[in-house]
């Protein structure tokens, strides 16, 4: 009977352990396929990774690229302020009572273009004037290559007579419109050549054979207003900077010119 149980015990653990290998190899199984989908997960991760890094590696070059090229740009615009300040030197040494003819601030790749709003459409170009003066003789035109003002002073009179009375204020009486002056100041400097041509010293002769003449000139704006006619009554000139053989460096002047009245005929 013992040797029965005995048998029947080994028989049992026999099969247990039998029934404990089957679970062990089917958790085998198990741990291996999801060892091989880990696998394949990681690989899929490396391979995203390395094309991160190739297109970062990418951008990287394209900046260091950029940065070059930003660097040769700002080097290009330095030396540009450079020449420009150089010019203003120049410029300055020869005329030292002259503006500077140029910025000196060098240029920013981010500077914007200023618009220059004139009060006539098409008005500013190469070949602006400050003032056109047209006379039967001549036509002169204010500029930098002929005599630039950098004021005008416009006055408009009115003709009232005053009548003193006693112990009351005077009484006033329109007579006419009045007269009205102009005056122009600016100055020349002869031999300064600011991309127009040096005006020279004959400038004010010229006007001088125009005011000669005494005949009505017509005045007109740079932007297209026509101020009508008027008389070239006064040119004052004081020179300056004489150089050894008594030709000035700078002439200042002050042109007046006086209205005359639009029912002029000629004759």
């Amino acid at each position: 009977m013992l040797q029965s149980v005995g048998g029947q015990a080994v028989a049992d653990i026999h099969a247990a352990t039998s029934g404990l290998s089957q679970v062990r190899g089917t958790g085998q199984a198990i741990a291996d396929a999801d060892r091989s989908a880990m696998g394949r997960a990681y690989g899929a991760l490396g391979n995203a990774v390395v094309a991160i890094q190739d297109k970062a590696g990418r951008i990287a070059s394209a900046v260091t690229q950029a940065g070059s090229v930003t660097k040769q740009i700002a080097k290009q615009l330095a030396e540009a302020g450079q020449a420009l300040k150089q010019a203003n030197t120049r410029a300055q040494q020869q005329h030292p009572l002259a503006a500077s003819p140029v910025p000196t601030a060098t240029p920013s790749p981010t500077t914007q273009r200023a618009t220059v709003i004139a009060p006539f459409t098409g008005a500013t170009g190469p070949a602006s004037h400050l003032l056109i003066l047209s006379a039967p003789s001549d036509t002169f035109y204010f500029g930098l290559r002929t005599a630039a003002h950098d004021s005008v002073k416009r006055q408009t009179a009115y003709n009232v007579a005053s009548q003193d009375r006693l112990t009351r204020r005077p009484a006033l009486q329109a007579v006419s419109q009045g007269g009205e002056t102009i005056t122009l100041s600016g100055a020349i400097f002869t031999a300064a050549d600011f991309g127009t041509g040096a005006p020279g010293i004959g400038q004010l002769n010229r006007l001088r054979k125009i005011g000669y003449a005494l005949e009505p000139v017509t005045l007109t704006t740079g932007f297209g207003e026509v101020l009508g006619r008027w008389y070239l009554t006064k040119i004052d000139e004081e020179q300056a900077g004489l150089l050894a053989n008594g030709a000035p460096r700078k002439q200042t002047f002050t042109l007046e010119f006086q209205r005359y009245g639009e029912d002029y005929t000629n004759g």
